[in-house]
């Protein structure tokens, strides 16, 4: 069974916490997309350890076993030797302060004209909301969150109608935010020469939304 849990997220006006499903395809996206937010949560005190003993390799291994589509993994490339000082040092090298408006994790860095009230309006009409002193709405671990969130949503219905509304809110989502910023930030990474932890998981990331949103493409006939 799979069990979606909210972290940056919170569910308006209740505290009843979301049903168990069955695990398939869907759980294993939103899976796959939860581990994907953690991973780029500012740097706590367990972030760089999951690195060290290859804790968000497995993870995302274990999240992605019954995945529609390839996912390479690379489960030893995901290790690493950074000290906990070491990673913090090069996650501010490479991304600064996740809250500063200029964040190269935060998709209205990249996207120009978008406000964080678009990405909320999102989060709203699926009831939603940002807990106060979490990530911007519009950071990447939120985004990730949220897209969880929905692929846990198509799971847990049985109404077609309502599964295929689901999916058509994550294909226009990825479209309009995720996919859309995600390569570029990516890019401007790169450039910097991360360290090798942070590398992978940057390949990770590219390499799934684009995937993810190749299979909606290809389910919605667009």
């Amino acid at each position: 069974m799979f069990t979606y849990s909210l972290s940056g997220l919170e569910i308006k006006g209740s505290a009843d916490t979301l049903q168990e499903v069955e695990e398939n395809e869907c759980t294993a996206r939103s899976a796959v997309y939860q581990v994907l937010g953690q991973i780029f949560a500012p740097p706590g005190p367990d972030q760089a350890g999951k690195f060290r003993d290859g804790r968000w390799a497995k993870e995302l291994s274990t999240g992605a076993e019954l995945l529609p589509f390839e996912f390479a993994i690379d489960e030893s490339a995901g290790n690493g030797d950074l000290s906990d000082p070491e990673y913090a040092a090069e996650w501010e090298r490479l991304f600064g302060d996740d809250s500063a408006d200029a964040s190269p994790l935060r998709s209205g860095t990249h996207l120009p004209g978008t406000a964080v009230s678009e990405v909320q309006r999102e989060y709203e009409y699926f009831g939603l909301a940002t807990g106060g002193g979490d990530l911007p709405p519009d950071h990447l671990s939120t985004e990730c969150e949220f897209m969880g969130f929905v692929c846990f949503k198509e799971a847990s219905v049985t109404s077609d109608r309502l599964r295929a509304s689901y999916r058509r809110a994550q294909a226009d989502f990825l479209g309009r935010f995720l996919a859309s910023w995600v390569p570029a930030m990516v890019a401007t990474a790169r450039s910097q020469s991360p360290a090798g932890p942070i590398e992978w998981a940057l390949a990770r990331l590219e390499h799934f939304v684009q995937a993810d949103r190749a299979y909606l493409a290809s389910l919605l006939g667009t």
